[in-house]
């Protein structure tokens, strides 16, 4: 009989530079890991005025798990968390991997802003050994 270990994984994302886009990997995912939920939560907002999204996802969807936000005070509010409603989280029972991946995310910048927002992604999942 398999082992299951249910467990959450979080990193905190600040982009490199305010101005550009940028994609990060931010979980390692294993052959066999499914993913059951994901949140963000912003804790430093990006400036007013600033345009620009963030999403987390994977390369069978930029947005599959968290869909585009703007990580400003206005629009996602600073510690209120966004719960993941991506079209991998659509079904019961989340997203299985067949094959190692990476779950990222996609950083949009459109205009204006000096603030580097910084956002805590959280995800859950869980993971099947051997016995």
């Amino acid at each position: 009989m398999p082992f299951v270990n249910v467990m959450s994984r979080t990193q905190l994302f600040t982009p490199a530079v305010v101005t550009t886009d940028e994609t990060r990997a931010l979980f390692n995912v294993h052959k066999g890991d499914r993913v059951l939920w994901a949140s963000a939560i912003v804790q430093v907002a990006a400036s007013v005025g600033q345009v620009g999204t963030m999403s987390l996802g994977d390369g069978d969807g930029v947005a599959g798990y968290i869909a585009a936000f703007t990580p400003t005070a206005a629009s996602a509010g600073v510690g209120v968390p966004i719960v993941g409603a991506g079209t991998f989280l659509a079904f019961s029972g989340g997203k299985l991997y067949t094959v190692d991946d990476t779950i990222d995310v996609v950083f949009d910048y459109t205009s204006g802003g000096v603030i580097n927002p910084r956002v805590r992604f959280t995800i859950a999942l869980v993971r099947e050994y051997a016995a």
